[in-house]
C-alpha cells in the first residue's frame, strides 16, 4: 500500500525490515503492479532495485508490471520497464516493441514460442495482424503448429480475422 500511494521512503523501510518485495495483498497483485499503474516511478525503481520481478503476472488479469503501467497509461514507466533485463516477450509483442522482441529473441530464440513453448506470442501477432512481428518471430523459429488450450494455431487466428497476407505468411506461401 505504501507503493500504491507513492510513498517510496516508507516502502524502503518496510523492505529493510523484511517485507517480501514480490508480495501483495491479493490475487498475486504485487507492489510493483500497483505503483506502475499509479505512475509512481520512484517506488517502481526502488522495488526493482530490491529484486522485484517485473515479469510476474497477477492472477486477476494475468498481467505483468508493464501491463499495469499500460492500463494506467504510464508511458514513461512502460519505456523504463522495457529497458530492464527481465521483460516478458508477450508484453513486447502486444505493444509492438520490435527492438525489444529482437533483443529477447537474440538472447533466447526459444522465446519465439513463449510462454513455455505454447506459442502464444505468434498467435498474438496473428490476432493483431502484425505482419512485422510475425515475421520477426518466424525468423527466430516460432512454431506455427502450436495450439492454445482451445486447439487454435496462429493460422487459425489469421483465418478468423480474414488477414490473407498473414495466412500466406503462416502457410509459408
Amino acid at each position: 500500500f505504501a507503493c500504491m500511494s507513492g510513498r517510496a521512503k516508507i516502502a524502503g523501510r518496510l523492505l529493510e525490515h523484511g517485507v517480501d518485495v514480490n508480495g501483495g495483498p491479493r490475487r498475486g497483485i504485487t507492489a510493483l503492479h500497483e505503483c506502475c499503474y499509479q505512475g509512481h516511478g520512484d517506488a517502481a525503481h526502488l522495488l526493482v532495485q530490491h529484486g522485484a520481478d517485473p515479469t510476474l503476472r497477477d492472477r486477476m488479469w494475468d498481467s505483468t508490471a508493464i501491463g499495469w503501467a499500460d492500463g494506467g497509461k504510464q508511458t514513461a514507466l512502460i519505456e523504463w520497464l522495457f529497458e530492464l533485463p527481465q521483460v516478458d516477450i508477450l508484453d513486447a509483442v502486444e505493444l509492438k516493441k520490435y527492438r525489444v522482441v529482437r533483443r529477447l529473441l537474440e538472447a533466447d530464440p526459444s522465446l519465439g514460442n513463449a510462454p513455455d513453448g505454447q506459442g502464444h506470442a505468434l498467435r498474438m501477432a496473428a490476432f493483431l495482424g502484425d505482419m512485422e512481428m510475425a515475421k520477426l518471430l518466424l525468423e527466430f523459429g516460432a512454431d506455427t503448429s502450436l495450439r492454445n488450450e482451445s486447439g487454435f494455431t496462429a493460422l487459425d487466428f489469421a483465418e478468423r480475422t480474414g488477414n490473407q497476407q498473414m495466412v500466406r505468411l503462416l502457410r509459408n506461401e
